[in-house]
């Protein structure tokens, strides 16, 4: 089994229940998800410093090219 880490916060969370609510609502097949939400903060102390550094940037620049 995979398990797949996504960061984001609770609503994002919710978002996501809420589409496969939906999806069984209208009798669509559910595609089974192994997904852990983390918020992003409380992945911090366990990436390295160099990690962590690149990830700020990348959330003030907001792009990757």
């Amino acid at each position: 089994m995979r398990v797949e880490l996504k960061t984001g916060l609770m609503e994002d969370f919710f978002a996501s229940a809420k589409a496969t609510a939906k999806e069984i609502d209208t009798k669509k097949k559910v595609t089974e998800k192994h997904i852990i939400w983390v918020d992003p903060l409380d992945l911090l102390p366990i990436l390295q410093p160099e990690r962590a550094r690149m990830i700020q940037y990348l959330r003030e620049r907001k792009t990757i090219t």
